[in-house]
């Protein structure tokens, strides 16, 4: 069966229409804010004004070049700090060493109290350049002999096994020696010795026989013995040691002993380079002896001697 097309189906129906697009004006939206409305309150737009922004004066600082610190400077830098330091510490421990080299002299001086005023020298003289005078009032038989460097003496040989004494001959029997006394011996460094340095220093009676005798010893460390007779710890005799700061324990550094017998030769005190380190009260007789030596297994050199008496 056929149907009649309508009028709807006509081919004019499908013809194309012109389309005429509709203008849509954009409305002003206004600008709304939104601040937080308290909860399960309806939400109200509020109108939202813009507020003006204050311009701020930008003031431009001043940029400050700063050095640039190249790699290690700050090493460099604290290692020249560092020789600064030392350097100013080694000069002052330097000017302090000359004070005090310059001054050692004056202090180690005999002391007014060691030499009374009214007492002169009879003998002086520099034993490293002896004199046939020299020659003459030192007794060179027992382990002594004069060298360049000063008067030796050597207990290896000495034809005693127990000492090397070399006698100074004026003394006792000479007269020298019977108004009080003040006797100094110079001591070459330690070095200038092959063997252990030990100095001795004796008054009195040598022989043993009469009269009492003292002997004075000190090592190149400045440790002394004083003792009298045999020097032995288990005699009832004197015996005396110890040590003193005033010996200078430096091998390249001469030191100086010496003995004040008191007029009535009833008193003796013993020095190192001028400073008392013993005593004794002996009677060491009206005409004393005196020698320097050095004790068994040890050597000395005596560089000069100085004898002073109150006549």
């Amino acid at each position: 069966m056929s149907y009649p097309p309508t009028p709807s189906d006509s081919a004019a129906s499908y013809a194309p229409q012109s389309y005429s697009p509709q203008s849509y004006p954009q409305q002003p939206y206004p600008p709304q804010s939104y601040p937080p409305q308290p909860y399960g309150q309806p939400y109200l737009p509020q109108p939202y004004a813009q507020q003006p922004y204050p311009q701020q004066p930008y003031a431009q600082q001043p940029y400050a070049q700063q050095p640039y610190a190249q790699p290690g400077e700050a090493a460099k830098t604290n290692g020249r700090r560092y020789q600064l330091i030392f350097g100013s510490a080694l000069i002052a421990l330097t000017v302090l060493a000359l004070a005090l080299a310059a001054i050692a002299p004056g202090l180690n001086a005999p002391s007014s109290s060691a030499v009374p005023a009214n007492w002169q020298p009879v003998y002086e003289s520099n034993l490293t350049a002896a004199t046939p005078n020299d020659y003459k009032v030192w007794d060179l038989t027992k382990g002594c002999s004069f060298y360049s460097n000063g008067l030796y003496a050597d207990a290896s040989q000495s034809s005693s096994s127990s000492a090397a004494i070399c006698e100074f001959t004026p003394a006792g029997s000479g007269g020298v020696t019977g108004k009080g006394f003040y006797f100094e011996l110079g001591l070459a460094p330690a070095w200038q010795v092959s063997a252990y340095q030990r100095a001795m220093l004796l008054i009195g009676d040598f022989t043993k026989q009469s009269g009492n005798q003292l002997v004075f010893e000190v090592d190149q460390m400045g440790h002394y013995v004083l003792c009298d007779g045999s020097c032995s710890t288990t005699d009832q005799g004197l015996y005396i040691s110890g040590g003193t700061a005033a010996w200078h324990g430096d091998a390249y550094v001469a030191n100086t002993i010496s003995i004040q017998v008191s007029p009535d030769h009833m008193r003796e005190i013993f020095y190192v380079n001028g400073q008392q380190v013993a005593t004794a009260s002996l009677d060491m007789g009206a005409q004393p002896a005196l020698a320097l030596g050095a004790p068994s297994g040890s050597e000395a050199i005596f560089t000069r001697a100085t004898l002073s008496t109150g006549q």
